[in-house]
């Protein structure tokens, strides 16, 4: 069915509720992708997998795109000669990226959910060594740390009118892909899916980043216990807005909360805080058949991961978990303006959004910034696709005593 613009409140109010969406359309996809990636030759190993974390997926359009986050974990190895210089390297592979954005498009009875973010990338995520040998003598070693990307996401397409879409793939790619592949060399990609419509399917089994590799002929120190590792306390608060003048407005304040909890070592080197989630907000859009109002509120437990950047140094805390959602965390009315009609109620989910990416130098023991951004997903399923709005973060944390 189409609508114009300005009777979409209705629309998808009625739709709400009657409960009894006809289109998978009507409801929220969430779920999980993974791409495993293998690529092994001659003295060459590269593996890889990618995996998506997909929520709130229920619009075609990119101004309502739903959220994802992204991880890629793996390690490779080289070695070759030439038999007087050969060449011996180890690589890890860990990152992440929260910046993810997905639609829904149903056609001929299909539902397809594709990325409409650009490539994701994780700067700093490929950290390993590379040591020459020159006629029998060994050269010192040259460590490094590189970008890791973010693989094509696969094909994942169902029945428009079902509550699941699952399946996997298969495939070779000669591509260029990996560090220091050989030419001519093919990656082995096999990949699999799991999304339900309206509700949340268990994520796919961990997959933790090995530690880095460790140069020959070096020792590691036990180095002064980092910061990272150290219990924090202190808060995270964005306030996020959207309006489309005249029609709609919304605002919601996300707040995460560090209660100075002894962190849990985590993979790679990384240590998982313990927070609490607090979502508050309201709304209101009114067009000439009716008018709506409404209140969002949520709690939940969350937490972030904190840990020392190889590339630079740097310490780096960001969401460690997919986004929380809060079933029937939206609730309001919509009256008619014809005379007499009485007021609807409205229920439905709310989500956590992203919360931002906080970087400091390593030693410092109190953390406090700001930062400010246009909103690059939408704040609730009544947020119109004309709607445009900004996120500003502030922070402010310290090590707990």
């Amino acid at each position: 069915m189409v609508t114009s613009r300005r009777h979409w409140i209705p629309c998808i109010l009625a739709a709400l509720a009657l409960g009894a969406p006809t289109l998978a359309m009507a409801q929220s996809w969430n779920g999980w992708a993974r791409c495993e990636l293998q690529n092994t030759g001659s003295g060459y190993s590269n593996t890889e997998t990618h995996t998506w974390i997909v929520r709130n997926v229920a619009s075609n359009s990119p101004s309502q795109a739903g959220t994802g986050g992204w991880a890629v974990a793996g390690q490779g190895s080289l070695y070759k000669s030439d038999g007087v210089t050969s060449e011996r390297a180890e690589w890890s592979i860990g990152g992440a990226s929260p910046a993810g954005r997905f639609i829904v498009q149903v056609s001929g009875g299909m539902a397809t959910i594709r990325p409409v973010h650009s490539q994701l990338t994780a700067p700093g995520a490929r950290v390993g060594y590379t040591q020459q040998t020159i006629s029998g003598s060994a050269r010192s070693p040259v460590t490094f740390a590189g970008t890791a990307w973010e693989w094509p996401f696969p094909n994942v397409q169902g029945s428009a009118s079902g509550q699941t879409i699952s399946g996997s793939s298969s495939a070779t790619s000669a591509a260029a892909w990996s560090y220091q592949q050989p030419y001519g060399s093919v990656t082995n990609v096999n990949c699999q899916w799991l999304f339900a419509n309206g509700s949340i399917p268990p994520d796919p089994p961990a997959v933790n980043p090995p530690q880095p590799p460790q140069p020959p002929g070096t020792t590691t120190q036990p180095p002064a216990r980092p910061v990272a590792e150290l219990p924090w306390s202190g808060f995270v608060e964005c306030e996020a807005s959207a309006a489309w003048p005249s029609f709609y407005q919304e605002t919601q304040v996300h707040r995460w909360d560090l209660h100075g909890a002894k962190p849990t070592p985590a993979a790679n080197g990384t240590f998982e805080h313990r927070a609490e989630w607090k979502l508050k907000g309201n709304g209101s859009s009114r067009n000439r058949q009716e008018t709506a109002s409404w209140t969002t509120q949520g709690v939940d437990k969350t937490s972030f991961v904190m840990f020392i950047r190889p590339s630079d140094g740097m310490l780096v805390m960001q969401s460690a978990q997919s986004p929380k959602v809060v079933t029937g965390g939206l609730k309001g009315t919509r009256q008619s303006t014809i005379a007499g009609a009485q007021p609807v109620p409205i229920s439905i989910d709310a989500w956590e959004m992203p919360a931002p990416l906080i970087e400091s130098k390593p030693g410092l023991k109190t953390v406090r910034g700001k930062s400010s951004s246009p909103l690059t997903a939408r704040l609730s399923r009544l947020q119109p696709p004309n709607a445009t709005g900004t996120s500003n973060c502030r922070w402010n944390l310290r090590v707990a005593p």
